[in-house]
């Protein structure tokens, strides 16, 4: 079933309930219907990208929005941050502090934020390809093995509000290591989806990758 099937569905019954409201009168009922309808109207999937640092996560962004230069790569540890991509007119990029207050720069400044000044950002862009996901919201994060707890933190935080994780693997460890095995075990505790996307494959040749893949 669809996002929008689901999301017209619950609509559906949130304006039959309204309906029945209506003929009695419950002030704190119609109050409660009106969040949930924002609620609903709201909802995106989230679908983390997440894997160990360098994994190359950025550079496939990068390719995928067809824009070069759009995340930068190559980046210590502590400037990296979860940064999730919306589809807006106007591009510009939303930073979101450990408050949950806004403030807005352009997407330039994203290389010169810290995982001291904030929490996440929400890249705001005019992409088709983002217009075309619509329900769903792809969030970049900090690799898993960064050393930073604030990075664990917002790792967390996705498990609690993601419904698939897209996992970025660099083809060059050749296999699975420890750290992304014992979050891959998480997940699987709680029952989360998951695939596999294996970054640098130019690096190997065909018999290698063909291993690794197995």
């Amino acid at each position: 079933m669809s996002v929008d099937l689901v999301k017209k569905n619950a609509l559906t019954v949130i304006e039959e309930a309204s309906n029945i409201n209506a003929r009695y009168g419950f002030d704190n009922l119609s109050k409660n219907l009106l969040e949930t309808q924002k609620t609903v109207n709201n909802f995106k999937i989230n679908a983390p990208l997440i894997g160990l640092f360098s994994a190359g996560k950025s550079s496939i962004l990068n390719k995928y929005f067809d824009k070069e230069n759009l995340l930068p790569t190559g980046i210590e540890a502590k400037t990296s941050v979860a940064c999730e991509f919306v589809y807006d007119s106007e591009e510009y990029l939303e930073v979101v502090s450990d408050k949950n207050e806004s403030s807005r720069k352009s997407i330039a400044e994203l290389k010169d934020l810290t995982i001291e000044n904030c929490s996440f950002v929400r890249m705001h862009l005019n992409n088709n390809k983002l217009a075309d996901l619509k329900d769903i919201t792809i969030v970049d994060m900090p690799g898993l093995d960064s050393g930073y707890e604030k990075h664990n933190k917002a790792i967390k935080n996705y498990i609690n509000s993601a419904s698939y994780f897209i996992i970025i693997m660099d083809i060059e460890n050749g296999t699975i290591k420890k750290s992304l095995l014992d979050f891959l075990k998480e997940l699987d505790l709680y029952s989360l989806n998951f695939g596999f996307i294996l970054s640098k494959y130019e690096q190997k040749d065909d018999s290698d990758i063909e291993n690794i893949i197995k």
